[in-house]
């Protein structure tokens, strides 16, 4: 007797997990999603979580089938039997605020008045969704070596190797000052003791180093001088807010193309991201015409009608 009674227990224990929305109030469930409900009160702790403004019907409805997205995926990664490592969990929190540690983001979470277990579901959530969406992409997306070509010669100026210049700097707070600089350095003294002596800015320590850059690395006022500069050469006085500088030219990189073998690992995870994209979009589509979802119009007319009360 005792066994069957467990039996039973059980029985109606899986039959409620597979249909949470009887356990729910009608007036109280926004949409069914393959017999999983979205509640009021899990819809609007996803808008707190999201910090998304609702104003009117169409971004509730809009942001409800992002939710009803992220269900459907969910469900296709518990299919798929996706899982969540610890380490990946640790990685998240520690990209939540880098820096921080996982005490002080308990704290800033708090401040939001967001519980954190609630924080920390929507944090797993999004790690099975991106996981489930990248198996998926994986388990389908095939690239051949020509497509991949195609792709590295359509977009040859996004692996082309910009030409950099590696410079050092000086900057004074009076033209005068700097001037007298100008005649030390045509007089033989050396960038870099000058640059440690005078400078003003936090790249002083180092000789006024300011590395390898780019034109698109630096404001113009720093390009414009730099970049006409030959190997050696030394800059003119180029004023700007922040004071006087002069500048060096230590040493120039040409731009260049790479060998499409040299960047084909980037040009791969590149070309499959651009893919994936496109995937995605068919996926969700194929995944929700075989669904079966319902949505309460009045009832998330109601929380967008409380909230304009509000």
């Amino acid at each position: 007797m005792y066994l069957r009674f467990l039996l039973f227990l059980n029985v109606i224990a899986f039959f409620i997990s597979c249909n949470n929305c009887l356990l729910s109030n009608k007036e109280n469930i926004v949409a069914r999603v393959n017999g999983e409900c979205v509640s009021r009160e899990y819809y609007l702790l996803k808008v707190k979580l999201y910090d998304i403004n609702i104003n009117d019907y169409q971004q509730a409805y809009d942001f409800l089938n992002f939710i009803i997205n992220n269900i459907l995926l969910l469900q296709q990664g518990k299919k798929n039997k996706i899982k969540i490592t610890k380490e990946e969990l640790k990685d998240e929190i520690k990209k939540f605020v880098p820096g921080y540690s996982e005490k002080e983001i308990r704290k800033i979470i708090k401040k939001s008045k967001i519980r954190y277990s609630d924080w920390f579901s929507d944090l797993k959530e999004k790690i099975l969704i991106r996981k489930e969406i990248n198996y998926l992409a994986e388990k389908n997306i095939k690239i051949k070596d020509d497509e991949l070509k195609d792709y590295f010669w359509s977009n040859i100026v996004n692996y082309r190797k910009l030409k950099k210049v590696k410079a050092r700097q000086i900057v004074v707070a009076d033209k005068e000052k700097a001037d007298e600089i100008i005649i030390k350095l045509n007089n033989g003294a050396s960038f870099e003791e000058l640059a440690r002596k005078f400078s003003i800015t936090s790249e002083s320590e180092k000789g006024g180093d300011l590395g390898y850059f780019s034109e698109k690395d630096m404001p113009a006022f720093i390009t414009n001088a730099v970049f006409s500069l030959k190997k050696g050469q030394i800059s003119n006085v180029v004023q700007s807010k922040y004071g006087f500088h002069i500048f060096k030219c230590e040493d120039i990189l040409e731009a260049e193309t790479p060998a499409f073998e040299d960047v084909k690992q980037e040009v791969y995870n590149d070309f499959f991201e651009e893919k994936k994209n496109s995937f995605f979009n068919i996926m969700m589509e194929n995944l929700r015409k075989s669904a079966k979802i319902t949505i309460y119009n009045e009832n998330l007319k109601k929380i967008v009608d409380l909230k304009e009360e509000r």
